[in-house]
């Protein structure tokens, strides 16, 4: 089941070890995960299986906006991000989205639906705020 937005939500110790996502960075050119497990090569480097979409908010006095294009400005709406490639790293415990056209955007959000080697399912849901892409 998914998480709600809004929310706080409670994590119970269990004794058991999580599969968690342990780090996000912009590159220059796309976006590198890293994770505290073994990633299944076959889904990690699937670019189906990371889905991704970006959009602007427009600041104003009010709080509250509606989502606005970033590859059309003034236009309300979510932008679909290509990934042109996925790459394991770091022994399958990390991958780079490689996506070249990468750029500031206010809201990224990324749902990941990934497997460990050892066959369990990894769903995510990740936002993030690209403020500054650094240079190559």
């Amino acid at each position: 089941k998914g998480l709600s937005q809004g929310h706080v939500h409670r994590f119970r110790y269990t004794g058991k070890p999580a599969n968690l996502l342990t780090d996000c960075k912009v590159r220059s050119d796309g976006i590198e995960l890293k994770f505290n497990f073994k990633l299944d090569p076959k889904s990690g480097t699937d670019a189906s299986r990371y889905k991704l979409k970006q959009w602007n908010y427009k600041w104003a006095a009010n709080y509250g906006s509606k989502q606005y294009s970033l590859r059309n400005p003034g236009k309300t709406g979510q932008d679909e991000v290509a990934i042109q490639a996925v790459e394991l790293l770091e022994d399958g415990r990390a991958v780079f989205l490689g996506i070249p056209s990468i750029q500031p955007v206010n809201q990224v959000k990324m749902e990941l639906n990934l497997q460990s080697v050892d066959g369990g399912s990894f769903k995510e849901l990740v936002y993030l705020t690209i403020n500054k892409v650094p240079k190559p």
